[in-house]
């Protein structure tokens, strides 16, 4: 879980052309504690929460793995999804 949440707290802040300082300002943490979010370290409910209000969105859109839609699509688990799949489908 902790890995899907980094990746998406990554991707939604470079989507923004953000630094992790400017997350950490947008959210009022450390710059250190985004870095730790997006190694994918523990984070407080406090510290998810207010990344998610920064990056304008839900705590539940961090935690989604955008990946399970399209396996769930396919009747394989996540780690199934392989591009030859997709090019199969």
């Amino acid at each position: 879980m902790n890995e899907v949440v980094a990746a998406n707290i990554r991707f939604l802040r470079e989507h923004r052309a953000w630094t992790q300082e400017t997350l950490a300002q947008a959210a009022s943490i450390d710059a250190r504690t985004v870095q730790r979010a997006e190694q994918g370290k523990g984070l407080s409910s406090e510290t998810l929460l207010a990344i998610a209000g920064a990056l304008d969105v839900s705590v539940d859109e961090l935690r989604l793995d955008p990946r399970e839609p399209l396996a769930r699509l396919f009747g394989v688990g996540v780690d199934e999804l392989t591009p030859e799949l997709l090019a199969r489908k």
